[in-house]
């Protein structure tokens, strides 16, 4: 029992963590109190203001009032959208010193179920709804994450435009209450929704009581003010405005954060005593009175009343309450075999569904209430009798989070998927839209028609559970004349299908017997409308040994006529309207491999041959009548009988198997694809005499596997895709001199996670002005070219189509997430796709058919009724990478900044972010549409570990060198347009380093390779280090782990380029044919280890640079560079000499590896050089040289050693050498110096260095939100400092210099 006493406790904040931040705040107090001392200061200066976070999403929730409005906490921040209009309506900074939001729990109250009741019948997207122009309504939710919890009260308007009848939501007020920190981790908060009176003299004040589970299998009943949550709208106005200092910006007080009290009532603890990875609270509400008696006897019966499930460690969820949590006593349910990572009840609370490490999810099924059957049992043993459980497979990785809904059961896991399952364990549809690993939370709106999740990639995506409960694959077998005989008879004598082609609501199925059916998949009817054997070429006249069969069936673009090949090389025209035989004619010599039908721009045809000996023929096809524009349901029995005459054209000579074409009618070209992965550029046959020609362009390698198709919108916009599932894309260039043409790629990308083998793609687009989208060519294999200027400003989508094992898998390419999943055998097999109008609506839908076991099976997606969309925009918050970001660079674009990111999911983001110099804090209501992505580059292998930018010609023209692994550097040229949210990437150099100079600077390993290579062949019964579709050489990993680059003094055009590599090498490069080759030209053999951080200076002569470099030793290296000497290197196979770079400097600056350096000179003495590093001894160094001009020198003017500044290894540093114009009585040496750094323990730290006294001080430090942190990028402006954070996401956090001053100031005054 709880007696009376237990009223009058508290919750005290735990010691430590409140010690560790009082201590980061200890500063800006201190720094305060030191400006109201200066006279030029008469307010407070904040130092620190956090701009951006973009990491994981940990929390998502969807509201319980209003059906559209979704809360995510990324990072610190609360995040509010609207999710019909897609659009952020406001953020809120719930966190400022530090930690992420973990999850929301809402509170219900008298309050909220009116409000509940007004909106029951509410349809937000109807324009019939009753609501006024303005209805506002209060939302309140406790928030916690690590120690932390608050409650949060948002005044919430809903408006309707009187223009287009739209309903938008706004957030007037916000009140914050803030319950300090917990004595353990939260886990799970429980609202019971029952107040107390704990004032027995008092009978006004009621206390109202929530639960909460901690880490350490515990929990706390516990009691706040109930008077916060009883204020109505105007009362909650009231108090804001009462409550809003004078001095707060105007922008800033319709946001109130006060503290409150919290009283422990109660603490229960259960076996095992351990640490959790998951808990869930569950109230029953209708297994007791509470609503009389005193205080003591309703506390007892809600204790009773809740249920805890803890997910443990040891692979077993715990289910427990107060009467039940000893080891006899718990209800135990073993069937993971890892930690249990969520827990998720019922809303009867008889269903637990828990995820895993194990990959799967356990549905728990309870008869009733787990704790109620154990009351009911004396022995602990007949516990397992009373539920069942129901094991859910699917997810490649661990699976984090799990929902129920009615029909479905929603989880979300590592493997960056969502999966619905039934109650039975079926997977019913996979979501995929995250990129990289994890998608860790998921939630469903009220009406249980849209799912919500929060990623690893910082996004947060809208998916349709509607649309998958009304989607259907409608699943049709065709069974074809003569498919199936009677098990008396042998089955060579079935017959088969041999080709087959896709078009419009029709099959076009060709026959082992010579056959061609026309099959209607809409009413599943089908007729024959060709027999080979009744035309001589086509049958068995043509050989006496046997007949030749069919190889391919095309219908024309206007579905008018049909081509038909076989073995043979013969091919016959039919009119498909008729059955009547137009022509038939001699295409090939040898079988026919594919047929492809262009429509000329005169409304004549050519018809493209391409057979297995590698040669393709044109033939021009002129009909009489004008028949592509006639209808298909149109007789044509009336009609004249057509004329046809056949023009043998161009034979094109290439080496591969061509099976994809894509003509560009007004370019007069041709794109072809074969089965080696080349893809080839030839002119159009004019069909006018016979000639040979060959490719005007051959790209080898373009895929590893046979290229499947090849879209063409404009020069700018060329997509291919193949076997080797990736896309790729592509640039056409003329030559202005002689016209030729040349395809570029510039990007590619791999889906092996999605689909190994791509087979199709389709562009769909549409102007601002239609509301239907329109597919680019379509089920034709020629395009007219659609101006950038005009497709760049339409809404388009890329649709992907190809196979994962057994299933055809449809993918949208764009909004990243797969469409519909069949099964249907394996790719390698007869089939074809169609992407159409299908239903003669504007719905676009993918139709598959597929041959398999003398059946045609066919899937097309259910005709949809016409429904207003639940949602506009699918992703109302920008993606980010995936996987930990290790790099960040910028450059300036009018007053915005070009961010560049790299990351070990291999891509390259450049953003572009606007600071409108506004905190978060300071405006909670702004939009956070001050980043977005410009472009996603795609080149690397593996992970891309460093970038350089370098000036190329103007502002509006960049070079990007990128570096990673497999030692892959990639050379990019970034062009803005005119417009400034739109700019242009090339790839114009893309090469892996080892294998291309691995025999010039390591000749030993390259040269022993080579005798293992011949010792292992020589020798069949040694193991062969030969792996498939690798050479030897693709086995050495060395890695770029440092980059810097500069322009060439003797060719602007060109860079020179310093690679620091895992070998242990500073590698330099010159670029050459205006950055599309590479030439090496010098090295250095100064580090044993990996050159972990390298940076170069220039000195006062311009052509002449300092290159500093650090290793896993804790050295400081200096070379001197000096173009005279080393640009002159001329590097051939049989010269292989180049210069070797000695060090005329050296230092011992850390005791272990230099992860970071930042290298400038004094900008009044250029001879002057800092040199900031820091290392893995969780140290930062600062050492200030002078280089002497005239004896080439360089010497140590003073070090100072900041030891010990972080908790662990240092990854990011930056050091400036300016003053501040209020310190002018000062010197040069009396100057103090300002350094950043941070480390992986996520602290930055601001330090005031005095070189003439060797000595440091801590002046700021702050806490970021960004984990495993990378690389610290800082920009340095006129009045503040920009700095950027990478790791797990990435933060943008702004420091003030007039802070720092004032602190400089005073410290130098104080000594």
């Amino acid at each position: 029992m709880i007696s009376q006493h237990d009223f009058s406790s508290s919750i005290l904040p735990n010691s430590d963590e409140r010690n560790k931040y009082e201590k980061y705040h200890s500063v800006t107090r201190a720094i305060s109190s030191r400006n109201h001392d200066d006279s030029c200061s008469s307010e407070h200066i904040p130092i620190f203001e956090k701009k951006l976070y973009m990491g994981p999403v940990y929390c998502i929730n969807f509201s319980k009032i209003i059906p559209s409005v979704l809360y995510a906490g990324i990072g610190p921040n609360l995040h509010i959208f609207e999710t019909h209009s897609g659009r952020e309506i406001g953020s809120i900074a719930i966190f400022e010193k530090g930690g992420s939001i973990k999850g929301i729990k809402f509170i219900q109250n008298e309050e909220c179920e009116e409000q509940l009741k007004t909106l029951h019948n509410f349809d937000l997207l109807s324009s019939s709804s009753p609501l006024q122009n303005t209805n506002s309504m209060i939302e309140e939710f406790i928030i916690y994450g690590q120690k932390r919890l608050k409650i949060v009260q948002l005044l919430i308007s809903l408006n309707r435009n009187e223009n287009t009848n739209d309903v938008f939501a706004t957030i007037e007020q916000c009140q914050v209450w803030n319950f300090g920190e917990m004595c353990d981790w939260i886990l799970d908060v429980l609202d019971i929704g029952i107040s107390i009176n704990s004032d027995e003299h008092n009978h006004d004040r009621s206390m109202r009581t929530l639960c909460v589970g901690y880490a350490h299998n515990f929990i706390q009943l516990l009691s706040y003010d109930h008077a916060i949550l009883k204020m109505k709208k105007d009362e909650f106005r009231k108090y804001i405005h009462e409550n809003t200092t004078s001095h707060q910006p105007q922008y800033s007080r319709n946001i109130q954060e006060s503290n409150q009290h919290l009283n422990l009532l109660a603490t229960r603890k259960s076996y095992p005593n351990c640490l959790l990875y998951s808990m869930s609270l569950f109230f029953n509400r209708n297994g007791a009175t509470y609503s009389h008696g005193d205080s003591t006897s309703i506390l007892n019966s809600i204790c009773e009343n809740i249920s805890v499930a803890s997910g443990t460690v040891f692979n077993t969820v715990i289910i427990w309450n107060c009467k039940h949590n000893t080891k006899e006593s718990v209800v135990q349910l073993q069937g993971h075999n890892g930690v249990i990572f969520h827990v998720e009840w019922s809303d009867d609370g008889k269903h637990i569904c828990s995820t895993s490490d194990d990959r799967t999810l356990i549905l728990w099924k309870f008869n009733e209430q787990p704790l109620h059957t154990i009351s009911h049992h004396a022995d602990s043993n007949q516990v397992s009798e009373t539920y069942t459980s129901t094991i859910f497979y699917g997810h490649n990785a661990r699976v984090w989070h799990c929902k129920f809904t009615k029909h479905f059961i929603i989880s979300a896991s590592e493997d960056a998927t969502i999966r619905v399952w039934d109650y039975d364990g079926n997977c019913v549809s996979t979501l995929q839209g995250h990129i990289g690993r994890n998608v860790w939370r998921i939630d469903i709106d009220s009406t249980q028609q849209v799912i919500a999740s929060g990623g690893g990639d910082s996004s947060v995506k809208l998916w349709s559970l509607k649309r998958i409960q009304d989607y259907a694959i409608v699943h049709q077998n065709f069974e074809l004349p003569q498919m199936t005989v009677p098990q008396n008879q042998s089955k060579k004598q079935a017959d088969m299908v041999r080709c087959m082609h896709a078009m419009n609501q029709h099959i076009y199925v060709g026959t082992k017997k010579g056959f061609v059916y026309q099959v209607n998949i809409l009413n599943g009817n089908y007729s024959p409308i060709f027999n080979a054997n009744m035309v001589a070429e086509m049958g068995s006249a043509v050989s006496s040994k046997e007949s030749p069969l069919l190889c391919v069936v095309r219908c024309s673009p206007c579905e008018q006529f049909i081509c038909i090949g076989n073995s043979a090389g013969y091919c016959c025209i039919l009119d498909i309207s008729t059955g009547s035989v137009l022509s038939t004619f001699k295409a090939m010599s040898s079988r026919i491999l594919a047929v492809f039908w262009v429509k000329n721009l005169d409304h004549s045809f050519t018809l493209y041959f391409s057979s297995p000996l590698g040669t393709m023929k044109a033939f021009g096809i002129s009909f009489s009548h004008n028949f592509e524009e006639m209808s298909l349901n149109e007789s044509s029995s009336s009609s004249p009988a057509p004329s046809v005459s056949i023009t043998e054209g161009t034979h094109y000579l290439v080496k591969g198997k061509i099976q994809a074409l894509c003509a560009v009618r007004d370019e007069r070209i041709l794109i072809t694809g074969d089965d080696e992965g080349f893809i080839h550029v030839l002119r159009a046959s004019q069909n006018t005499t016979p000639d040979e020609k060959t490719p005007e362009f051959v790209m080898k390698t373009a895929h590893a596997d046979q290229v499947c198709d090849i879209k063409y919108v404009n020069r700018e916009t060329i997509y291919s895709v193949g076997r080797d599932g990736s896309i790729c894309f592509y640039h056409l260039i003329q030559d202005e001199n002689n016209g030729m043409f040349t395809l570029v790629k510039h990007q590619q990308e791999r889906l092996k996670s999605v689909m190994t083998h791509l087979d199709r793609i389709f562009i769909s687009y549409r102007t601002q002005e239609s509301s239907e989208y329109q597919v680019v060519a379509g089920g034709c294999d020629y395009v007219d070219t659609i101006p950038a200027s005009i497709f760049n400003k339409m809404e388009s989508e890329i649709l992907l189509i190809g196979f994962y094992g057994s299933h055809m898998i449809v993918y949208n390419y764009t909004k990243r997430y797969r469409i519909a999943s069949c099964k249907c055998g394996a790719s390698r097999g007869i089939y074809d796709f169609v992407y159409t109008t299908l239903y003669h609506t504007p719905q676009l839908v993918c139709s598959a058919s597929f041959f398999r076991d003398s059946l045609i099976m066919n899937f097309v997606e259910k005709k949809q009724e016409e429904e207003l969309a639940l949602f506009k925009n699918q992703t109302p918050f920008i993606q980010f990478h995936g996987r930990e970001v290790l790099n960040a660079t910028h450059w300036k674009s009018g007053n915005d900044l070009r961010i560049v990111t790299c990351s070990e999911d291999t891509k390259i983001r450049i953003l572009s972010y606007h600071d409108d110099s506004t905190s978060l804090k300071e405006k909670p209501w702004t939009e956070s549409n001050n980043i977005s992505t410009l472009s996603i580059l795609n080149a690397h292998e593996s992970s891309v570990k460093e970038l350089s930018v370098v000036d190329y010609y103007g502002e509006n023209s960049k070079i990007l060198i990128s570096g990673g692994g497999k030692e892959q550097l990639a050379i990019w040229k970034i062009e803005e347009r005119d417009s400034s949210s739109s700019i242009t990437t090339d790839l114009l150099l893309n090469i892996n380093l080892t294998n291309q100079y691995l025999s010039l600077f390591h000749p030993q390993i390259y040269q022993d390779f080579k005798n293992r290579d011949k010792w292992s062949h020589s020798s069949h019964s040694i193991k062969t280090y030969h792996v498939k579709n690798k050479s030897r050489l693709d086995v050495i990993n060395f890695r770029i782990l440092s980059l810097d680059a500069f322009k060439c003094s003797t060719h602007s055009e060109e860079l020179i380029i310093l690679v620091g590599s895992s070998d242990g090498l500073v590698k330099v490069f010159s670029t050459q044919n205006q950055l599309r080759k590479l030439r090496p030209i010098a090295h250095s053999f100064l580090h044993n280890g990996p050159v972990l951080s390298l940076a170069t200076v220039r000195l006062e002569d311009d052509h002449q640079r300092l290159i500093f470099s650090a290793s896993t030793n804790g050295k400081l290296y200096c070379c001197m560079y000096d173009p005279k000497n080393v640009e002159s290197c001329e590097y051939t196979e049989m010269n292989s000499n180049l210069n070797v770079l000695e060090a005329f400097f050296e230092c011992d600056i850390h005791q272990s590896g230099v992860n970071c350096m930042h290298v400038h000179p004094l900008e009044n003495d250029p001879s002057m050089i800092h040199v900031c590093t820091g290392g893995d001894d969780q140290s930062v160094n600062l050492a200030i040289l002078k280089f002497d001009t005239s004896q080439q020198q360089l010497r140590l003017v003073s070090n100072v050693h900041l030891e010990g500044v972080h908790s662990s290894a240092v990854s990011g540093v930056f050091s400036t050498g300016f003053s501040s114009p209020r310190l002018t009585d000062m010197t040069e040496e009396q100057l103090n110096r300002l350094v950043l750094s941070i480390g992986i323990d996520q602290r930055l730290n601001v330090y005031s260095v005095s070189p003439h006294r060797e000595t440091f001080e801590i002046i700021a430090s702050c806490m970021s939100e960004v984990n495993d942190i990378s690389h610290m990028h800082v920009i340095e402006e006129k009045d503040h400092f920009k700095v950027i954070i990478v790791g797990i996401g990435m933060q943008i956090i702004s420091i003030s210099k007039n802070a720092l001053f004032l602190c400089m100031s005073n410290s130098n005054k104080n000594q």
